[in-house]
């Protein structure tokens, strides 16, 4: 008799509790949507360039990326987003096109770029370290790791490009 009774209060409250449950996620669901920025919108004056050099990455015509990137450079009323996204596509380009200077620059660039997306930012700053370090810029090196480690993107690239700029 007493187990029957606990069971059936068990099966009673189950409605509440699955009630309670979803009451209490959807405070911590409106949250996760409130956190999410909207994606910024690249101005109209620099649009047409980036379509262009969009363009010449798709098909590896370098020379066609990286003139329309230095176009979209050009802009004065240029965004830190539009910013972002020439120095991006530009140094893609460089790079493909064995300018590893001037990619290792673009990529600095966009680490360092505000608008920059946190995720893009993880993925570069190793690659920026490795082509600064190739170019001996040990400062720089230094400075991005340590940007690296503020930021807690710690891989295995990062370590052993600091450590070799250290040493």
């Amino acid at each position: 008799m007493k187990k029957s009774f606990l069971r059936a209060a068990a099966i009673a409250c189950l409605p509440y509790c699955a009630m309670g449950l979803a009451l209490a996620t959807i405070p911590a669901q409106a949250a996760d949507k409130s956190d999410k920025a909207e994606t910024p919108k690249v101005s109209k004056a620099v649009s047409k360039f980036l379509v262009d050099c969009k363009k010449g990455v798709d098909t590896k015509d370098w020379k066609a990326a990286i003139a329309a990137c230095e176009l979209a450079q050009a802009v004065p009323e240029a965004t830190d987003y539009d910013k972002y996204l020439t120095q991006r596509f530009l140094g893609v380009a460089y790079l493909n096109s064995g300018d590893r200077v001037k990619a290792g620059a673009a990529f600095v660039a966009v680490v360092k770029n505000p608008a920059a997306p946190p995720d893009d930012r993880d993925s570069l700053i190793a690659p920026a370290m490795s082509l600064a370090s190739e170019a001996n810029n040990t400062p720089l090196v230094i400075e991005l790791g340590q940007l690296a480690v503020k930021n807690n993107i710690t891989n295995p690239d990062v370590w052993n490009a600091l450590a070799a700029a250290y040493y």
